[in-house]
């Protein structure tokens, strides 16, 4: 798919309205819990995300696993209320 400007729009606008319905209805996770993995964040090093979530810091499957769901679980919220992702979009970028 060639890229336009146009197309770019859309799927910057996408992931503006994904984030926005994270920060309203998405997932909040105890601060013991690693988001990315569910596994006790302990004493390791953690990474406190944007939205109050924790991942493990040493294990960076922990937060692009953590990346992935949120994104998916706002574009289902979205589908919910009747739109849909720009054409191509995909939700785990």
């Amino acid at each position: 798919m060639p890229f336009t400007p146009a197309d770019e729009a859309k799927r910057l606008a996408w992931s503006e309205i994904e984030n926005d319905w994270h920060t309203q209805y998405g997932q909040r996770v105890p601060r013991w819990q690693c988001a990315g993995c569910s596994e006790p964040i302990g004493g390791l090093e953690d990474l406190m995300l944007g939205d109050g979530n924790r991942v493990h810091l040493h294990k960076l499957e922990c937060l692009l696993r953590f990346g992935e769901r949120w994104r998916n679980e706002a574009t289902a919220g979205l589908r919910a209320f009747g739109l849909d992702p720009p054409q191509g979009f995909d939700a785990g970028t």
